[in-house]
């Protein structure tokens, strides 16, 4: 089981199929298994596909344009339109942060990327793919509202799902050795 966490990395290319309606509860239950002080459960998950991802590209292709006064050339509204179609399957994160509450922010906002990660994990398990993609769109307050997420809310990412084009055609992650990145305190 550990060798699904060693080998699981963010993959771009994605294709046909998604996960099917039951895989995607289990990996759904696996998502809400994240640790969480004060068991506030502050994500909340919005599934995107079909052609549901044609109008998300439209409103980031909307979102993009107000966020200028130059009209957009074709080829970077061919780009916003087309971010959503990089996967069968588009999840939208969005984090409900309780402000003042006994749970710091920063600790609710850490549960959602748990909750993420046993997401990320359980696609792996499961033989698909995913990249966690943030950008602009994810920081835009006309997305969000295109989304019926709340203004107090934030876009955590959207997580790509899917399957690989070509089964290793991502690059390797390169191990780093320990000492990078862990050391002894005494």
């Amino acid at each position: 089981m550990l060798n699904f966490i060693l080998e699981r990395q963010s993959v771009p290319l994605l294709t046909e199929p998604a996960p099917s309606q039951a895989i995607l509860h289990t990996i759904f239950c696996a998502a809400d298994r994240a640790p969480d002080h004060g068991l506030l459960k502050p994500w909340h998950f919005l599934v995107i596909e079909g052609s549901a991802r044609e109008k998300l590209g439209r409103i980031f292709l909307s979102a993009a344009q107000s966020l200028t006064s130059i009209p957009l050339t074709p080829e970077q509204q061919a780009k916003w339109l087309a971010m959503p179609l990089r996967a069968p399957m588009v999840i939208v994160v969005s984090a409900r942060l309780i402000p003042n509450h006994k749970i710091p922010e920063v600790e609710q906002l850490l549960a959602v990327g748990a909750s993420v990660q046993n997401l990320l994990l359980a696609t792996h398990v499961c033989g698909y793919a995913a990249m966690w993609r943030t950008g602009e769109m994810a920081y835009n307050e006309k997305v969000k509202v295109e989304l019926n997420i709340a203004p107090q809310d934030a876009i955590a990412g959207f997580i790509y799902i899917g399957s690989p084009v070509k089964s290793g055609s991502h690059k390797k992650i390169l191990e780093r050795s320990m000492s990078e990145f862990v050391k002894e305190w005494k």
